[in-house]
């Protein structure tokens, strides 16, 4: 499924997505295209492999990118910096990353997507 996004600043975002039913292991592959470059996120830990970062920069003669990767080994740690997070904004009184407002806006693109594709 591809889906295009904009914003009222002329932003402008894809997104694929495909579930791959021949795939015998456990994927998780982000990919992040700007007019420059682009990001590859890979792997998530665990099942999913090491995670990897990996930066490809467009260079002005074009041919091959300028390729800089990282790998991440250490375990996760995503629910425990996401709880601290939480805690810290409920303490302080101020608004966390990714909370009920934002949540309902990202299901409302989502619903008019659904919608839209079933028309």
């Amino acid at each position: 499924m591809f889906l295009a996004l904009s914003t009222s600043e002329g932003g402008i975002a894809w997104l694929h997505a495909a579930r791959e039913l021949a795939e015998w292991k456990n994927l998780f592959f982000l990919e992040i295209c700007g007019r420059d470059g682009k990001l590859e996120i890979d792997g998530f830990g665990g099942f999913y492999g090491v995670e990897r970062l990996t930066c490809y920069q467009i260079l002005p003669g074009m041919g091959s990118p300028e390729t800089t990767g990282w790998e991440y080994s250490f375990a996760g740690r995503s629910w425990e910096t996401e709880i601290a997070e939480f805690v810290a904004t409920s303490q302080d009184g101020q608004r966390p990353i990714g909370d009920a407002a934002e949540a309902l806006g990202s299901m409302s693109v989502i619903e008019g997507v659904c919608q839209g594709a079933w028309e």
